[in-house]
């Protein structure tokens, strides 16, 4: 296809990243990206236009069944005539429950029109036990192929009929969940290489002292506790813990697949 696509991903562990990246190698070469990942660039980030003839995919994760909130204000500063738009989620092999409804309608408000849209598997955060190694080569591979049927929908579609699509989901959307708060914690075999403070994408780790977190501005998306070279950041609480017991009781065993909706 000749038209842009436009990439806008929330992706801490990089997950959400491999799959918008492979649906959009489906879909075209021609490929603009808007990574919201670092506190940085949503601070510098502009109010941005896009035409009817664009197509953009947002992707984020999913948290306890939402979008995650810390990445609205941002989004909301992509503005869209009746332009096309793919949202995406990636979710730990649990459920992706309103995530996706609410990731279109939040984009939908602001002239974006969903006409196809996916929900793929990214290994668990909290645990590499459940959805171990996903995304692997087969859903990155089943992304192009997904990328490729959105682009031919593209090629069909009527510019006066075009209408967002069913998306799963309920509104009023489920509560997000109250978690008590903790915060990763890090042994003597930190080196104080600083990559923790670095990947973070909400600010919460010192920039002096890594061992200091805010725990106000902690999301819990474990981008630190994957990085660190010496696997001296890590979760130590009792709620962390059983919910990582539940996960791996409940959802370790059956893999699911991606879902795609066109």
């Amino acid at each position: 296809m000749n038209q842009n696509v436009n990439i806008i991903y929330f992706s801490p562990t990089g997950n959400t990243k491999k799959i918008v990246q492979s649906i959009a190698t489906g879909i075209s070469d021609r490929v603009r990206t808007y990574d919201l990942t670092s506190p940085q660039s949503r601070l510098e980030l502009e109010v941005t236009q896009f035409g009817r003839e664009e197509i953009v995919i947002v992707g984020v994760p999913v948290y306890g069944g939402r979008m995650p909130s810390i990445v609205n204000e941002s989004l909301e500063k992509f503005r869209g005539d009746k332009t096309l738009l793919i949202p995406v989620v990636t979710y730990g092999n649990r459920a992706y429950e309103d995530a996706l409804l609410e990731l279109s309608h939040l984009m939908g408000k602001n002239g974006f029109i969903s006409i196809a849209a996916g929900a793929f598997l990214g290994e668990h955060s909290y645990t590499s036990k459940v959805a171990t190694d996903r995304p692997n080569k087969e859903d990155l591979d089943i992304a192009v192929q997904y990328g490729q049927r959105v682009a031919k929908k593209i090629l069909e579609l009527d510019p006066l009929k075009i209408v967002s699509i069913e998306i799963p989901g309920q509104v009023p959307y489920k509560a997000n969940m109250v978690m008590p708060v903790f915060v990763p914690l890090t042994s003597d075999a930190c080196t104080a290489c600083g990559v923790c403070a670095k990947v973070c994408p909400s600010g919460a780790i010192n920039r002096v002292n890594f061992t200091e977190i805010d725990s106000e501005k902690c999301i819990r998306c474990t981008a630190c506790t994957r990085i660190c070279p010496e696997d001296a950041k890590f979760f130590k609480h009792e709620s962390y813990d059983f919910i990582v017991k539940r996960l791996v009781d409940h959802f370790s065993e059956i893999q699911k697949e991606a879902e795609w909706f066109i």
